[in-house]
């Protein structure tokens, strides 16, 4: 007897005023006991659809079945009763809160009134340990790393038992040891019976986890069936239109002392950083990699004045020392930052994105802002980096992950600046989108631009680089051009600090 569908959507369309649809009459079914994969580009409705399931959008056109009967499903309180939870990409936790407050919330014990803090930290405590997730269930969640917050965000949802639980890139953010984590949680699930959608552009991770893959592109089913009828080739290609891959960059430039641009001297932040020495010069890319905790994120935050004067050390831009204690003195430099989280540190939610373009000109746009002129270095900039979007005054909340992270690119290129720091500049958004953005940097890498990109993505570290750095525990293990390292060497010094190689 064949297996039913536990969730049945069925010509699902979804429009946002005149704009083309941003899905346009999807069919796909969801099974108790699998992983299934939705893959597509930034763009192709992939958490349009989830968020319709979720009960965040209502469909304009479509109906959804639930155990073969057509329900209705009018906001995400709707959503939990029928049994279907959503651990989003953008994390919805309360930062002021402990952990157990965020992972426990209406279930927390309680006696007479009032809560039972010791019963439960302790019951928080072993639900975690059950999960493999080692956490202080008594901090509070704004102390917390990303990737421990994304943690805390999946045993959230775990913790109420849905039926059906969809992931939004739910390891963008983790380490090769969480995400081992968050695999085993899946497959637990899996064995529980539960239907886990998931939504990743690592390939890998699709072909690795999936029992069912679906691909959308242009708001359109492309595909859908079992994942054992998929590759990588055939998965991409369905994805873009045709299929892409990353080359290793062989070339080895060629650098002057006089074209050093940023100078790092023996850095150092307390607990964090370890006598840090690095040069950037100009017209260069140059990754810093490394696990989670190694360091490599805090440099880029250290170099843009987030940590103020913690650091010691010497830095110089252009030959002239400077102490860039705030980010607005960093800028002035010439520095600028592009975050790893662009929720919480990057977009600015309640404007549009020509708004978002001009944040980082408004001096130059004058005491009476000259609108014809931002409008003109708006739009520049959107042709420049493929921003998709209807118009420059569209909101930014409406665009793909990938098209706000061009957002804020684009925002440095209004502003000219020189220096452009990137902390996982693809973290989240899908393979064409990423190569867009690599081939962006490398573009203007050849105009004299120069960018620290932190990445922990080896093959586009290895493709888009022209020097890598490698850290662990604070310090730099070694350096060297991609041709020489392989993607299992550089993979090993990672994770293992194998002995130093000089450039």
């Amino acid at each position: 007897m064949e297996k039913e569908p536990k969730i049945s959507m069925r010509n699902i369309s979804k429009r946002f005023g005149s704009a083309s649809p941003a899905l346009d009459h999807v069919s796909v079914d969801i099974y108790s006991g699998e992983i299934h994969s939705f893959a597509g580009v930034n763009g192709a409705g992939k958490s349009t659809l989830m968020k319709i399931l979720q009960g965040v959008y209502q469909p304009t056109e479509g109906t959804i079945l639930i155990d073969g009967k057509e329900t209705v499903i009018r906001d995400p309180r709707e959503a939990n009763s029928k049994g279907i939870a959503m651990v989003y990409q953008e994390l919805n936790l309360f930062v002021e809160r402990s952990v157990a407050e965020n992972v426990l919330m209406d279930e927390f014990p309680s006696k007479h009134g009032f809560l039972q803090w010791k019963k439960g930290y302790a019951e928080c405590r072993r639900f975690l340990e059950g999960l493999g997730i080692c956490l202080d269930v008594r901090a509070k969640v704004k102390t917390l790393s990303l990737a421990q917050k994304q943690l805390v965000e999946i045993a959230k949802c775990v913790k109420r038992s849905p039926q059906v639980l969809v992931f939004d890139e739910p390891s963008s953010s983790l380490s090769q040891e969480e995400e081992k984590i968050l695999y085993r949680i899946l497959r637990e699930l899996r064995r529980k019976d539960m239907a886990i959608l998931f939504i990743t552009h690592k390939m890998d991770e699709i072909l690795d986890m999936a029992d069912r893959i679906t691909v959308l592109r242009d708001g359109r089913l492309i595909s859908s069936g079992p994942a054992s009828e998929y590759d990588m080739d055939r998965i991409t290609g369905q994805m873009l239109g045709k299929s892409i891959s990353f080359e290793k960059n062989e070339q080895v430039k060629q650098f002057s002392e006089e074209d050093v641009v940023l100078e790092a001297k023996n850095i150092m932040l307390p607990k964090i950083l370890d006598g840090i020495s690095f040069r950037l010069h100009r017209g260069e890319v140059l990754a810093i990699t490394g696990l989670v905790g190694s360091g490599k994120s805090e440099l880029a935050r250290m170099l843009y004045g987030i940590y103020g004067n913690r650091y010691q050390g010497e830095i110089y831009v252009n030959g002239k020392r400077i102490s860039p204690s705030a980010p607005g003195k960093a800028i002035k430099c010439g520095l600028a930052y592009l975050p790893i989280n662009r929720k919480e540190e990057g977009i600015l939610h309640n404007f549009s994105v020509k708004k978002n373009i001009s944040a980082a000109i408004l001096n130059e746009l004058g005491f009476i802002l000259d609108r014809k002129k931002e409008t003109a270095v708006a739009g520049h900039c959107r042709d420049v980096y493929g921003i998709k979007t209807g118009s420059l005054d569209d909101m930014i909340g409406s665009l793909s992950g990938g098209n706000q992270q061009k957002v804020i690119l684009a925002r440095w290129l209004a502003k000219e600046q020189s220096i452009l720091i990137l902390d996982e500049p693809t973290r989240g958004i899908d393979v064409g989108a990423k190569q867009e953005i690599y081939s962006n940097l490398k573009k203007m890498a050849g105009e004299g631009m120069s960018f620290l990109m932190i990445s922990s993505e080896i093959e586009e570290i290895l493709s888009a680089a022209d020097r890598i750095i490698v850290i662990r525990n604070g310090r730099i293990i070694t350096e060297g051009y991609p041709k020489d390292f392989d993607h299992d060497t550089l993979l090993q010094y990672i994770m293992a600090g194998t002995t130093t190689q000089s450039a």
